[in-house]
């Protein structure tokens, strides 16, 4: 782990998921893949990962306005995107996952990335539930209990600026240097780490700044840069839930939920 880490008297901002966690990167999940039904408004089907099923449905309700459900274990998902109103719902039901259904969700979100692939807008909004649905989705802690949470999708710009804070979507370039932000829960003390775009970290962290497990997903993003290189400074873990990277973790949740400005490189 690096510790050239330079700190800046910034104070603390708490706002509303993080980035990179392990994944079967080289993994062909492509076969466990199957799709009953893909119209013009739905897709469903299933996903077999070791001894996990993953049952899901995506379905374009209107125009702007989508949901997926996913079953996993005993835990179902159900994720609601009103870019009407502005707003997203996830509902766990209060069940949470362990750490077989979440490596099942990971493997599920490479393998919908994959049979999909880049969605750049909004115009099938099932195809974008779950493509992008599917990475949020694997991202969710381990252990935590899941319950209902509506907010509503911040960042519809791709901003600018860059702090600790909530930088809303802001995309990020493959091979360019930049800096992330994060700070220490218990001090509020800020730091700064400078990074190259795309750069592996070292373990799980393949791909610094791009949203969604390891190395799939789909967004590069700055708010996914600070998470991903704090949680790697601190060793976090739980994700909205950590003393650290919890704030974090909470800004990157507008760079999955604005699906109306894609970030690809």
């Amino acid at each position: 782990m690096k510790k050239a880490i330079a700190t800046t008297a910034m104070g603390l901002t708490l706002a509303l998921v993080g980035c990179t966690t392990t994944a079967p990167e080289t993994a062909d999940t492509s076969s466990a893949l199957v799709i009953d039904v893909h119209s013009d408004t739905a897709i469903e089907g299933t996903f077999t990962a070791s001894d996990r099923v993953v049952t899901f449905r995506a379905d374009q309700l209107r125009k702007y306005v989508g949901s997926l459900s996913v079953e996993v274990g005993d835990a179902t998902l159900f994720y609601l995107n009103d870019s009407e109103v502005g707003e997203i719902m996830l509902d766990g039901r209060g069940t949470s996952l362990t750490a077989a259904d979440r490596d099942a969700l990971v493997a599920f979100s490479h393998a919908v990335e994959a049979y999909i692939g880049h969605i750049r807008d909004a115009d099938a909004m099932h195809e974008t539930m779950l493509s992008g649905g599917s990475a949020y989705l694997a991202v969710a802690p381990v252990g935590m209990t899941l319950d209902t949470l509506a907010k509503p999708i911040d960042g519809f710009t791709k901003d600018t600026a860059n702090g600790n804070g909530n930088d809303g979507k802001t995309c990020i370039t493959v091979g360019t240097q930049r800096t992330a932000y994060f700070d220490q829960g218990s001090s509020g003390q800020v730091y700064s780490w400078t990074w190259t775009v795309g750069n592996s970290g070292g373990g799980s962290y393949g791909c610094m700044g791009r949203c969604g497990p390891g190395c799939g997903g789909g967004d590069w993003t700055l708010d996914c840069l600070d998470h991903d290189a704090c949680s790697l400074y601190f060793g976090a873990s739980g994700g909205g839930s950590d003393p650290n990277c919890g704030d974090e973790w909470w800004n990157g949740s507008d760079d999955y939920t604005n699906i109306f400005k894609r970030c690809y490189n």
